[in-house]
């Protein structure tokens, strides 16, 4: 593997159920188990995964879909159900929702 594909991010504990995610171009997202000082708008290790999922898949789509025009308006929704029990922690039914459109005639 090359270094070129390698990717990497660092992940800090700042505080009680509080973190701070850095990558290699040093930019950071903080996130938690627990609302930090600034209120509850933070997000959550589930709602990151969700971000990622849609982040990821958002790309791709945007790629095939700026070659033939630029959207009016493009949005990607993920949804699931966050699944605690005997055997530990899961998301299930994830789903992944676009709406893109077009100006008229595009």
């Amino acid at each position: 593997m090359s270094e070129e594909s390698k990717r990497s991010v660092v992940v800090e504990r700042t505080g009680s159920g509080q973190f701070l995610a850095t990558n290699a171009r040093g930019g950071t997202i903080s996130f938690g188990t627990v609302p930090d000082s600034g209120g509850d708008t933070g997000f959550t290790p589930v709602e990151l995964f969700l971000a990622a999922i849609g982040g990821c898949t958002a790309v791709d789509v945007d790629i095939a879909t700026a070659r033939h025009a630029e959207p009016s308006r493009f949005a990607v929704t993920v949804t699931g159900d966050k699944v605690s029990d005997d055997l530990g922690n899961r998301m299930t039914n994830l789903q992944v929702t676009f709406a893109v459109t077009f100006p008229d005639g595009e």
